[in-house]
C-alpha cells in the first residue's frame, strides 16, 4: 500500500450516498471521468442532471474497480 493511498471504511448497513464532488475527491479523479463512466453506463447515479447526481456505495466500488483495471 502506498503512503498516498486512501483507505475507505464504509458501513454497509446504512444507506450512504456521495455527491459527484465527494466521489471525485475520494477516487482522486475528475468529474469528466465520472461523466464518461455514466455515458457508457458503467455507473448509474440517481438524479437527472450532474448537479443532482448522487452515487451509492456500489458505484464507488465500480469506479475503484475501473481505476484498478485502468492501471
Amino acid at each position: 500500500m502506498d503512503k498516498d493511498e486512501i483507505i475507505i471504511i464504509a458501513d454497509y448497513t446504512q444507506a450512504t450516498s456521495l455527491t459527484l464532488n465527494e466521489l471525485c475527491e475520494i477516487c482522486r479523479i475528475s468529474p469528466d471521468f465520472i461523466h464518461h463512466l455514466v455515458e457508457y453506463e458503467i455507473i448509474q447515479p440517481e438524479g437527472n442532471v450532474p448537479k443532482e447526481w448522487v452515487f451509492g456505495l456500489n458505484e464507488l466500488q465500480r469506479v475503484k474497480k475501473v481505476l484498478r483495471l485502468q492501471r
